[in-house]
């Protein structure tokens, strides 16, 4: 499972043992909303300062960046297959 905070940390966390198995580096500011891809490994995440983030979770690497409209927070996402 994969939990964003208002601080704009990622954790990955294992629900069978409990166990964080990550903290990803984030951004400066507060994920509003996370999903994940059918790709393996990638997520995006919705960010309060109106920024879209593509991430690789598996490298810890950011694919791309977009940047919402002058609206706000983006608070929901979803990929289409």
């Amino acid at each position: 499972v994969i939990i964003g905070s208002e601080k704009g940390m990622l954790q990955l966390w294992n629900i069978s043992t409990k166990k964080k198995l990550y903290d990803f580096k984030g951004w400066g500011s507060s994920v509003q909303c996370c999903v994940s891809s059918s790709a393996l490994d990638v997520v995006a995440v919705g960010c309060a300062d109106g920024k879209i983030h593509i991430h690789n979770v598996r490298y810890d690497e950011e694919l791309v960046t977009f940047t919402h409209s002058s609206r706000g927070a983006v608070t929901a996402l979803s990929f289409c297959t």
